[in-house]
């Protein structure tokens, strides 16, 4: 069944993103001539209403694995996850995107980094649960 989506203020969503469970989380970025600030919504079908994923998290990008598991990028280029705010897995991250069985591969923000698994694109274990290949811009 479609369902038509209806909202206000759209202006300012610069992303959205829909979760493999059919969650829909959608980015706004708004500036107050001092700051610029991104936050994360999640939208509610059955009311119609986005709500703030977490005032104090400024988030860049958000995406899922298979399961469902929600990856996010800050402004700082530090990605987060598996479903966790605080959990620090990458930093120094352009891009990023989740592979099906849960493969982190990143885009390095800077032209060349001090890390060698930067520069050889090599794979990283963090817990023996998440492997992660990152790339520098050059090798894009």
């Amino acid at each position: 069944m479609t369902q038509v989506l209806e909202w206000t203020s759209v202006n300012l969503f610069i992303n959205l993103a829909v979760s493999p469970l059919g969650d829909l989380y959608g980015i706004q970025k708004y500036d107050d001539k001092k700051n610029v600030y991104q936050y994360l919504y999640k939208f509610n079908f059955a009311s119609g209403q986005w709500s703030l994923f977490d005032k104090d998290f400024q988030c860049a990008d958000v995406r899922f694995d298979k399961m469902g598991r929600m990856y996010l990028l800050d402004n700082a280029g530090q990605v987060f996850g598996p479903d966790s705010k605080s959990r620090r897995i990458l930093s120094g991250v352009a891009d990023f995107e989740v592979t099906v069985p849960g493969r982190v591969w990143a885009v390095s923000n800077k032209s060349e980094t001090s890390s060698n698994a930067w520069k050889e694109g090599t794979w990283d274990t963090i817990d023996n649960v998440n492997y992660y290949k990152m790339f520098s811009p050059s090798d894009v």
